[in-house]
């Protein structure tokens, strides 16, 4: 239920969020000998690095998308940043420099083993541990940050037989244009309010006749607008869709 989600919500950001990013569980599982009883990468490995230090972007980019999915935007947005290296420093003052152009699938605290980071993990989620880029791109982890950018930043998402437009992003970022190209199309969408207060829908100047869909049972869902207009509107090289409230 929505009362549910919103409790599981609170959970993880009141024990399982850290300064980079929501990790796996609230402390390091401990070592006992090499008898594995919870997890057993964690239990395990030798390095302070995914596995021990807990935190994995592939669940990160899932939590992402869960908050999206929930309609809280400024939840969102922040777990896709910090999955992002780019400018990682504004968001991470204790971030260590990370390579711009890659995908690291791990956040790691600069702890030089387990038994530190027991001791002093209250200090890492105070912020007052430096944190480093973990192992680099490998799967699928890119691809799904850009799915995910695609489908809830951009906010357009195919079906079989109708299009969903449903951007979530901050009200703080609100009003803007995002501009981007489309298969052959350029695509402008402009927020005059944030995107999940829109009550209304506007493609090439006509007001589109689409409610919110109710298949969502955390918030409003998107507009949906059948593929062939769709369709049709791209074949115009250019399609200008604005959210109003």
């Amino acid at each position: 239920s929505s009362r549910d989600a919103q409790s599981q919500a609170q959970r993880i950001k009141r024990h399982l969020q850290a300064p980079d990013g929501i990790r796996l569980y609230e402390c390091p599982i401990p070592y006992s000998g090499g008898k594995m009883t919870r997890f057993q990468r964690a239990e395990t490995a030798t390095f302070f690095g995914r596995e021990i230090g807990l935190l994995y972007i592939h669940a990160q980019l899932r939590y992402a998308e869960a908050m999206a999915i929930f309609g809280d935007a400024e939840a969102f947005w922040k777990a896709m940043r910090l999955a992002n290296p780019v400018n990682i420093d504004a968001l991470l003052p204790k971030s260590s420099p990370r390579q711009a152009n890659t995908y690291f699938s791990s956040s790691d605290a600069l702890f030089s083993d387990r038994y530190q980071a027991q001791e002093k993990y209250q200090d890492f989620l105070a912020g007052k541990i430096p944190v480093t880029g973990g192992w680099r791109i490998y799967s699928s982890g890119p691809g799904i940050w850009l799915r995910l950018w695609h489908d809830y930043v951009q906010g357009i998402r195919f079906h079989f037989d109708h299009v969903e437009i449903d951007p979530v992003i901050p009200a703080r970022l609100t009003p803007c244009t995002m501009k981007f190209s489309f298969g052959n199309a350029i695509v402008n969408i402009t927020h005059h309010c944030p995107p999940l207060e829109a009550s209304t829908l506007t493609i090439n100047g006509e007001r589109i006749d689409a409610r919110r869909h109710e298949d969502n049972p955390y918030r409003a869902g998107g507009f949906r607008v059948p593929r062939v207009q769709w369709n049709e509107y791209c074949e115009h090289g250019s399609v200008d869709i604005e959210l109003e409230g």
